[in-house]
């Protein structure tokens, strides 16, 4: 069975596999912790994971690893700093990386402002369906890794 382990800071955790690194690093944000937890262990099969509990955390994280973050899956509504803003914040700083938004009520989800650079994910949804569209968003906005 693969061994995982998860190191935690006041301000972030990082999820670990004892296999062979991974090319991609995935940074996931949700204030629920279940959510959160569930998301980074379906994705640590096939990514690096990041995770945050909040838009401010998330912010903090990218910062410290823009250069090896290749997509960002934020729910849309986060405390202290909400899944909209942390993901035009992003996009400030690298308009190509892919953004994909969770939420159980998207609103705005057609707005001008982030067709063609956000997808969305609708609450509930099984694992399988965020790899897919994390797949989708990856072979659609290729990077440099």
């Amino acid at each position: 069975m693969k061994s995982l382990s998860v190191i935690q800071t006041s301000t972030w955790r990082h999820v670990e596999s004892n296999f062979a690194p991974k090319k991609r690093t995935i940074l996931i944000v949700d204030d629920d912790p279940m959510v959160l937890n569930m998301l980074a262990m379906s994705l640590d099969q096939s990514y690096e994971v990041l995770a945050a509990a909040d838009g401010v955390e998330a912010a903090y994280i990218y910062e410290r690893h823009l250069e090896r973050i290749t997509a960002l899956v934020t729910d849309l509504d986060l405390p202290r700093l909400d899944g909209q803003s942390l993901a035009e914040w992003v996009h400030h700083i690298n308009p190509r990386l892919p953004v994909i938004i969770m939420s159980g009520s998207i609103r705005n989800r057609d707005s001008e402002d982030w067709r063609g650079r956000i997808s969305f994910l609708e609450k509930p949804f099984e694992p399988s369906q965020l790899e897919a569209l994390l797949r989708e968003a990856l072979e659609a906005w290729p990077q440099i890794v």
